[in-house]
């Protein structure tokens, strides 16, 4: 897997705001093995703009845009 950063792509792709966790520090990302929960993390997080301006047809076709992705990246 290439963990969300696929799936981020092809969310952007369509519209979707969709990013990852922020970067990590240049000394965390080298050093895997005594940060490997933060590197995990960053690898697979992804932040979905769901809040209180959207409507349910919004957050609906964003929904449908992210199960598709995940069936199709997995």
């Amino acid at each position: 897997h290439g963990g969300s950063n696929q799936i981020v792509r092809m969310l952007q792709s369509q519209g979707i705001p969709v990013t990852t966790w922020p970067d990590l520090p240049p000394e965390v990302s080298r050093n895997r093995e005594a940060h490997q929960i933060a590197i995990q993390t960053r690898e697979r997080l992804m932040l979905v703009p769901i809040h209180q301006s959207l409507t349910i047809k919004q957050i609906d076709f964003i929904g449908q845009r992210l199960r598709t992705a995940l069936h199709t990246t997995t």
